[in-house]
This record gives C-alpha cells, structure tokens and sequence, in this order.
C-alpha cells in the first residue's frame, strides 16, 4: 500500500481508539496523531532504496518488507520512538505513575498503528520479498499476497483523501461549536469495515485487467499523471516498478 492508504487505517483506528485512551488522559487529537504515524513507521525501511537497490530488494533483516515489518519491529519501533521523541514524558515515566500510565498508553496506541500496518501489507501483491516476516526474528518465514490487490490502488488512494477532507470538516465543526461527538468514532468503524471488505475481497487476476478498473475509476487523464509521476519518482532512483 502507498503511505496515504497505510495511514487510512491508522487514522481512522485512532478515533476508533480516542474514547478508551481518552480515559487515560490521553486527548483524541494525540491518540490519532499515534496510530497514524504508527500505520507509516514501519515502511522506514524503504530508505534502503535510496541507498541501494539491491538492499531494499533484498532478503536482508534491514531490507525492505523485512524485520520492521514484523511484530517485534513494530514493539521496537514503537519503543524507540518514544524514548527519542518523547524523553520528557519517558524520564517522567520512571518517577511517576501517571506520567508511567500516559507513557504506556501512548506507546500501545503507536505500536497499535505499527501493527496495522503488517496485515495491509499482506493483502498486497507479495512482489519480489514473497510477503511479510510477521514472526521476525524469531521466524523469517514470509506471509501475503493473499487477495492480490496491487499497491497503488486508486480507490483506496482516494477514499483515504476523501476521509481526510470530511473528518476535518467534522473535527472543526466540533471545535466551533465546542461539542464532542461519537460521529467521528461511528464514521471511522464504517470507514475502517469498507475498507478492510475492500482490501480483503479485491481480486488481481492480471495488471492489464487491473490497469483497465483504475482508468476507469478515476478516469484517463488522472490515472495518466498518477502514472507519470510514479514513473518520474522511480527513475530518479534509478529503479523500476516491480508491479
């Protein structure tokens, strides 16, 4: 999946999420802005890319679709996060139990988003890695590719863009008028169960066929500069699509 389709279901799990971490003195705005980032975090590998070409490609710990696509990478990343990011509330942690509750709190709702984002990846074309290590370090075997559905699917693309334009409208309504409300919640849980049906029932049968339902969808001239502008990206790394 693209960043924007991974942070979807962070986003939408974090309001999800908001009304029980709201019970632990965590605001909604934090709890959100958690699982979102947690649902991109594990694709920090792809820096690999930018080094070289074989390594992201590869089969290493540190290569792509690797080790911090795993359950224990995502508790580590997790972890790390936190006490670089965080080191006031982390040192707070250790003198105070409050400051220890809002900490563990906090480090749940990231790696809640980190482990989103394994099962979305396995829904995806397994590509050249054969899936995802889930049980890394402690067993290298890969699982995915198991409805076939190609990265850059528009219709997640755009129903990710389209959540965004309408919670935000929602979010500032309801700080205009100074009234919480479960819409937000509600809406993310039918969001979040649209997209997942979506995802877990989309069927590849070849990349021509595929290629066709996404000019469709989004028509001729918008698939046409998404297609050029990916193609733009992958050349000044000097690698190809593998889809």
């Amino acid at each position: 999946m693209t960043p924007i389709s991974h942070s979807l279901f962070g986003f939408t799990a974090g309001f999800i999420l908001s009304p029980i971490t709201g019970k632990f003195g965590i605001s909604r705005k934090r709890t959100v802005l958690l699982c979102t980032l947690g649902a991109i975090l594990p694709d920090i590998d792809s820096i690999s890319l930018i080094l070289k070409r074989q390594i992201y490609y590869g089969t290493n710990w540190y290569s792509h679709h690797a080790l911090t696509h795993s359950i224990a990478g995502a508790l580590l990343i997790s972890f790390t996060f936190m006490l670089l990011f965080q080191p006031r509330l982390s040192i707070h942690s250790f003198k105070e139990k409050t400051a220890l509750n809002k900490w563990f709190i906090s480090f749940a709702v990231l790696c809640v988003g980190c482990i989103i984002h394994l099962p979305c990846d396995m829904i995806t074309l397994p590509g050249v890695w054969n899936g995802i290590p889930i049980f890394a370090p402690f067993s290298w075997k890969r699982y995915g590719g198991w409805t076939h559905i190609p990265w850059k699917d528009f219709y997640l693309i755009y129903l990710s863009i389209i959540t965004y334009a309408v919670f935000f409208i929602i979010y500032f309504a309801e700080l205009i008028f100074k009234r919480k409300t479960i819409v937000l919640p509600v809406l993310s849980l039918v969001i979040l169960f649209g997209a997942t049906y979506h995802t877990y029932h989309s069927k590849f049968i070849n990349y021509h066929q595929w290629n066709k339902q996404q000019k469709e969808l989004v028509g001729e001239r918008l698939y046409g500069f998404a297609s050029r502008a990916e193609k733009m990206v992958f050349r000044l790394w000097h690698v190809k699509t593998i889809f």
